[in-house]
């Protein structure tokens, strides 16, 4: 990139934010109620660098000024001439207060009673530099002539030598400071027991950025070094720091009493409870831990990154050494022993006890672990083993109903198994083959044989079983693409193959019937809400259709008692329905529309062979029904709570015909009845 102008000007940004909150909150349950405020305000300014990055040379060709504020040029290579360079950093700000409390009380007979009350305070302010300005080349800085350069707390950097490439240097350092305190306090009673705590902390440091000319290589022109720092590591440093800490934290309860103290990098604490008396002291990276009771003792101490432990009870005793490059654990006790240890990379761990033994190694990228188990119920051992280095992982295990391998390689995984069956004795072999989204899986047993693949959405797949009772086998197979599934099945006494496509659906069947030896094939269709189906087999065949609240069907079924076949048929529509029947001895027609029902039928019986007619008209309240025969006849009508009817019966005796009447309605008076020489009036009233 190559620069032409009398003066540039590179700047960050300055992002200012005032905030202030004020919140309080308020909650109430059955047995307390709490009280919390709190109040914050900040202001800050945040500096963000501008970073300009070239990928080549940038040549500034006889510019007068140069300007890098909160900015950082970062450049393959820097050339030309520049009368005026400032590169400045620039300070971020901060000013933040906070403080906060709570109150809670509980509801004691219906009275409130204060059980805790705390406050906390903290504040954090400084004006510090968060990211300094610079020029950082890659090259060797030899190209660039400066007569004026003035460096505030920002640096110049080469991976290459640095030349005498500024005839003067003013160098400014910018010091920052940042100050942190907290303070806190809490106290709070309940049943248990009763709490008290106090916190304090404060945080000061202060720091300097100086200008700074370096090299990678330490090649720095002496002209340079005479002027100014060219030693990177001093750019920025340190010049006071200073942390404290303060706290007591006091705890009292029916079972115990616990305290503890801080001051600055040293704490105390101490319990003391009807099973467990216990002490912990810490000054910095050190510390010692010990406590001990009727269940056992333990205790530690830390040195830095290096920690001794160990603990002994009426179950077990252990040790445990770490440091900041090795490890050792060790356990001992009834029921067993375990231990571990890992140093620079290297990792070893083994137990034992009376059911089970493990070992495991781990050395880089490579792992080994082996087990042996035995299951307490059956007495059955199960051994296991495997290794592993980086992704290629092989792993086995056996048994004495089970046997298996697997081997893997990153995606890739294949593996074999052998498991024998409790219950029956067979045994079965399985094994599967998985790359990416292809997948191939078989088994094998003396009733049951298996084979599928699949690959992306696509799978298909073959098994054969026998049935345990029958002895038959079945053999089915499958294949499924997207939202298509064909699936087929035979075996002796039953065939099908069905295919769907979305909401499409359809199938065929056949099946033995094991009393009859009668063979029915079905067969359907369905799409959307239209579904036809249909069956035959010797005495029975059917066809059906439904499309949305419209039904019709047909069926034949021939009687097994008598051999008459019977032919039906149906329609429906919303509320009307219409069936119809047909048979040597019986036929009838039926038609219903809503509360309207009417229909015929004809009846042979089958001891007399006369046939009786039969009819019937319902609509609402209305019945009127009707039947006809050789030796008999009938009307009846009924409308509400009135009845009347009129019937003729030929005596199978005497072959005389006597001929009714009757009337049926609801009086306001009493009884009435009147006989007549083959009529009957019969009636009766009630209010």
């Amino acid at each position: 990139m190559s620069i032409d102008a009398q003066n540039v000007n590179f700047e960050g940004a300055d992002l200012h934010n005032t905030s202030y909150m004020n919140k309080w909150s308020f909650g109430i349950n059955l047995n307390q109620l709490d009280l919390t405020g709190g109040e914050s305000r900040s202001k800050e300014k945040n500096v963000v660098n501008q970073n300009i990055n070239i990928r080549g040379k940038t040549h500034l060709e006889n510019v007068e000024n140069v300007n890098l504020i909160a900015s950082n040029l970062n450049t393959t290579d820097i050339s030309g001439q520049v009368k005026n360079l400032n590169v400045i950093s620039k300070q971020s700000e901060i000013d933040a207060q906070s403080s906060s409390f709570n109150f809670g009380c509980a509801i004691v007979d219906g009275v409130p009673v204060p059980n805790k009350f705390g406050m906390s305070n903290t504040s954090d302010t400084g004006k510090f530099v968060e990211q300094t300005s610079g020029i950082h080349c890659n090259n060797s800085i030899k190209d660039l002539k400066v007569d004026n350069l003035k460096l505030k707390g920002s640096s110049i950097t080469s991976n290459g030598d640095v030349g005498n490439f500024a005839k003067n240097i003013i160098s400014e350092k910018i010091k920052s400071y940042r100050s942190q305190t907290s303070f806190g306090f809490s106290i709070g009673a309940s049943k248990q027991g009763t709490e008290f705590g106090m916190q304090g902390s404060q945080r000061y440091m202060e720091m300097e950025h100086q200008g700074t000319i370096a090299s990678a290589t330490r090649n720095v022109d002496n002209t340079i070094k005479a002027q100014v720092n060219t030693d990177i590591e001093k750019h920025a440093k340190i010049t006071k720091e200073h942390e404290s800490a303060m706290g007591f934290r006091l705890k009292v309860e029916k079972d115990g009493v616990g305290a503890g103290i801080q001051t600055n990098k040293t704490s105390i604490g101490f319990m003391a409870s009807k099973k467990e008396v216990g002490i912990d002291v810490k000054h910095g990276d050190k510390g010692i831990s010990v406590s001990g009771g009727k269940s056992g003792a333990s205790g530690s101490i830390q040195d830095g990154d290096k920690t001794f432990g160990g603990g002994i009870s009426k179950k077990n005793v252990n040790m445990n050494i770490q440091t900041k490059s090795c490890s050792l654990n060790a356990t001992a006790g009834k029921k067993g022993v375990s231990g571990s240890v890992e140093s620079n990379g290297i990792a070893i761990s083994g137990s034992s006890s009376k059911g089970s033994k493990s070992f495991s190694g781990k050395v880089g990228e490579l792992e080994t672990g082996f087990t042996r188990e035995k299951n307490e119920k059956t007495g059955k051992k199960m051994t296991h083993g495997s290794a592993k280095y980086k992704d290629i992982g092989v792993s086995g295990s056996t048994s004495k109903g089970h046997k298996a391998i697997n081997f893997q390689a990153k995606d890739l995984k294949t593996g074999v198994s052998s498991t024998k069956d409790k219950e029956t004795g067979q045994r079965t072999t399985s094994a599967n083959f998985n790359k990416g989204d292809f997948g191939i899986n078989a088994s094998n047993s003396k009733d049951s044989k298996s084979f599928a693949v699949e690959k992306g959405d696509l799978k298909a797949g073959m098994s054969s079983k026998k049935d345990n009772k029958t002895g038959q086998r079945t053999t089915s197979a499958n294949i499924n693409k997207g939202d298509l599934a064909i699936t087929a099945s035979n075996s002796k006494d039953s065939k099908s193959l069905n295919v769907q496509k979305g909401d499409f659906k359809t199938g065929v069947s056949s099946k033995k019937d094991k009393e009859t030896g009668q063979r029915t094939t079905s067969a359907n269709i369905n799409k959307g809400d239209l579904a036809i189906t249909a069956s035959n087999s010797k005495d029975s065949k059917s066809l059906d259709v439904q499309k949305g609240d419209f039904k019709t069907g047909v069926s034949s079924k021939k009687d097994k008692e008598t051999g008459q076949r019977t032919t039906s048929a149906n329609i429906n529509k919303g509320d009307l329905a219409i069936t119809a029947s047909n048979s040597k001895d019986s036929k009838s027609l039926d038609v219903q529309k809503g509360d309207f029902k009417t229909g015929v039928s004809s009846n042979k019986d089958k001891e007399t062979g006369q046939r009786t007619t039969s009819a019937n008209i319902n609509k609402g309240d209305l019945a009127i029904t009707a039947s006809n025969s050789k030796d008999s006849k009938s009307l009846n009508v009924q409308k509400g709570d009135f009845k009347t009817g009129v019937s003729s019966n030929k005596d199978k005796e005497t072959g005389q015909r006597k001929n009714y009447f009757s009337k049926h309605q609801q009086r306001r008076f009493g009884n009435h009845c009147f006989k007549l020489q083959r009529f009957e009036i019969i009636g009766r009233a009630e209010r």
